[in-house]
């Protein structure tokens, strides 16, 4: 698995698609999950998005535990999760960085979407 990130500036669609997402996933209907999975992917800049490897996200997400245990990344991070980011942001890779800033910028959110490593939905 690699994770997929990406500035979202329409949150509201993003939101709902990425509730159908959930809900393919729920029933798992693997055609529908791809269709809204690639629906999410395709909502991105393309210039602006990146995969890392899922372990690295995990091994992140365990150093953002260890100082927030609350934290949680949906498939959307908002403005909350990404503030957070940014007030921790010596221990985010370059790229995420870089996306935080950003986000925070134009008031966007960031897609934070699992993928499989064969996948190609660019």
């Amino acid at each position: 698995m690699k994770i997929f990130f990406g500035i979202i500036m329409n949150l509201s669609a993003a939101k709902e698609v990425s509730g159908h997402l959930f809900e393919a996933l729920t029933h798992g209907d693997a055609k529908e999950a791809n269709k809204w999975t690639q629906e999410l992917v395709h909502a991105v800049d393309p210039d602006s998005s990146f995969c890392i490897p899922e372990k690295d996200w995990f091994d992140l997400l365990h150093v953002l535990r260890e100082k927030k245990s609350d934290f949680h990344a949906d498939y959307i991070l908002k403005e909350e999760q990404i503030v957070f980011l940014s007030e921790n942001s010596s221990v985010l890779p370059d790229d995420l960085k870089k996306m935080v800033s950003l986000a925070l910028k134009h008031k966007a959110g960031i897609l934070e979407l699992p993928l499989e490593e064969e996948a190609d939905y660019e």
